[in-house]
């Protein structure tokens, strides 16, 4: 059986997640087993499900790869690779997606609040209340 957006929107609605929903998505695209379109079917379905007025929330972390020996020394939240995996590594990529300055657990968000739960994120602790966790969950995300 092949894996859709279709059915993995489908699937996450009968489990009560719908439009307007704020979720944090720690993901595996492997654990799929095949997806047709592969991350991005991930991801689409994942905005299909809570549109515009819902937010979706992502950790884009690198780990601190760019500071071990052989990295860049700078963390460019426009360039620097995410290492958890490729649903992560596509969406924060992907176009009205904003991505935190954090250098080394950076979180990348779509949607109606993306850009308050990243904005700050570098000025805070890192997994702290007013981190993109501490305010996704304040505002009754899942």
């Amino acid at each position: 059986m092949s894996i859709t957006s279709e059915y993995i929107k489908s699937a996450l609605e009968s489990f009560g997640f719908g439009y307007g929903d704020k979720i944090m998505v720690h993901s595996s695209l492997s654990s799929f087993g095949w997806v047709e379109g592969g991350a991005k079917a991930v991801i689409n379905a994942l905005m299909d499900l809570v549109g515009l007025d819902g937010t979706i929330l992502m950790p884009s972390f690198n780990h601190g790869a760019p500071f071990n020996e052989g990295g860049s020394g700078v963390y460019d939240p426009m360039k620097t690779p995410c290492t958890d995996g490729r649903i992560p590594d596509t969406f924060w990529r992907m176009k009205d997606v904003y991505r935190s300055l954090n250098p080394t657990h950076p979180f990348a968000a779509w949607g109606k609040d993306a850009e308050r739960y990243t904005k700050n994120h570098h000025l805070i602790l890192t997994m702290g209340e007013d981190s993109p966790l501490g305010l996704i969950t304040r505002d009754g995300g899942y």
